[in-house]
């Protein structure tokens, strides 16, 4: 056995390998080193790089107090966060996705746009794109019945949710889409604003469910999402978010 080894050591450094010793031969030449393969990743929407800058301006020009020592120090997601968690305990938002939110990799939700507004006392047009256009008005829509059983729910939703649905609805009752093969002028549902949104923007993650509970307020939207919104309905996405702090 020792010998077959000897030979087979022998031949591979000569580069004679039998017939036999092919598969090993092929096996040899196949382990070579290969780079890590590149993935590329999709650029941030434009709303979440807004809104990433505005954070950390505003965080760069923050400080917060120890009680126990006195001493100042500079905030960190998990500080914000902790903060946040006090402010408003029935935020969902965890340590990992301040992170996130503070360095643009992923779009805020409107309840956390809204509290961290809260937080640090300024407007919350402040983190969205579009504050210094005219906000235009439209005639408040009639509350659906979705909404209504929203409202009596035990868990009632966040107040810029109910402003953001509040005001999506009269939007969309102000619109029409009119229909290419009948000419008829037909009122805005869920399903076709999805539609039109994916036209608009088909790599955007939303869908008719999703667009559904937005507008009816049984959920906050992501900040990409009010955006393209915006963009759709031609309105600045300020339209969508309250100019202050709203009262309990």
């Amino acid at each position: 056995m020792t010998n077959q080894v000897d030979k087979l050591t022998d031949d591979l450094e000569a580069g004679g390998v039998g017939d036999d010793d092919a598969d090993i031969s092929d096996t040899a030449s196949r382990l070579v080193r290969t780079e890590p393969a590149q993935t590329e990743i999709d650029p941030p929407h434009v709303s979440t790089e807004f809104f990433a800058q505005q954070f950390q301006d505003l965080v760069s020009t923050t400080k917060v107090r120890m009680l126990d020592t006195d001493r100042v120090k500079k905030l960190t997601p998990l500080g914000i966060q902790r903060l946040l968690k006090k402010q408003a305990p029935d935020l969902p938002v965890s340590q990992t996705q301040i992170y996130r939110y503070f360095h643009g990799e992923a779009p805020p939700r409107l309840g956390v746009v809204y509290e961290l507004a809260r937080l640090f006392e300024v407007a919350p047009t402040y983190f969205v794109e579009g504050s210094n256009e005219e906000t235009p008005s439209f005639p408040d829509a009639k509350p659906t019945r979705s909404a209504q059983k929203a409202k009596a729910a035990i868990d009632p939703p966040h107040v810029a949710t109910e402003f953001f649905a509040k005001r999506f609805r009269a939007l969309a009752a102000s619109m029409g889409v009119r229909m290419l093969d009948t000419d008829r002028v037909r009122k805005l549902t869920p399903l076709r604003i999805q539609q039109l949104l994916k036209e608009q923007a088909p790599d955007l993650p939303v869908s008719q469910t999703q667009i559904y509970r937005y507008f009816h307020g049984e959920a906050p939207p992501r900040l990409d999402v009010v955006y393209e919104l915006a963009r759709l309905f031609g309105v600045p996405p300020t339209y969508f978010v309250p100019e202050e702090i709203l009262p309990e």
